[in-house]
């Protein structure tokens, strides 16, 4: 997920989470924020973090510097990793970070704007975790992070200008 703001942000909404193979990147305040109430449900790994400033993860309240000191103070993102758009093929970030009054987000963007496919020399490949019928299709030595696997078609959502006919 690339987002305007934070890559991520939850507010207590969510209990026993487990949250795997991620990409998120925020392009502006950037901390990926989740406040499980107790401290003890969630179970973030073999996720990806950008960072644009001193903080990179802040759970429960605490914000972390590093992905080591979130291991070290929360025992998450063992196997994490930090990532820029660099990533991607063709990552930007959105255009308005913030709403505006007069023109909202800004204009429209097409499918093909972005390429948010890895990057031949992505470090998000090959980064993820096995999920049994999920990415158990992965084409190297592990799965990547993030929604598309390298080596494989990307998957087509939304109108088509054709119909496919068994």
């Amino acid at each position: 997920q690339v987002g305007s703001k934070s890559g991520w942000y939850e507010s207590g909404l969510w209990h026993a989470v487990k949250n795997r193979n991620n990409l998120l990147l925020g392009a502006r305040a950037n901390m990926y924020t989740l406040y499980i109430p107790g401290g003890t449900r969630g179970d973030l790994d073999y996720n990806g973090y950008n960072r644009q400033q001193n903080n990179i993860v802040k759970y429960n309240g605490t914000a972390y510097s590093s992905l080591p000191a979130f291991y070290a103070g929360a025992g998450m993102e063992q196997h994490g990793i930090e990532v820029t758009l660099a990533a991607f093929v063709q990552g930007v970030w959105p255009a308005n970070a913030d709403w505006e009054p007069t023109t909202g987000y800004g204009p429209a963007y097409a499918p093909t704007d972005f390429d948010l496919q890895l990057s031949p020399t992505s470090v998000a490949a090959d980064r993820g975790q096995v999920l049994a019928n999920i990415n158990d299709g992965f084409t190297g030595a592990a799965p990547d992070l993030g929604v598309y696997e390298r080596g494989k078609p990307v998957p087509w959502y939304g109108p088509r200008t054709s119909v496919d006919v068994a």
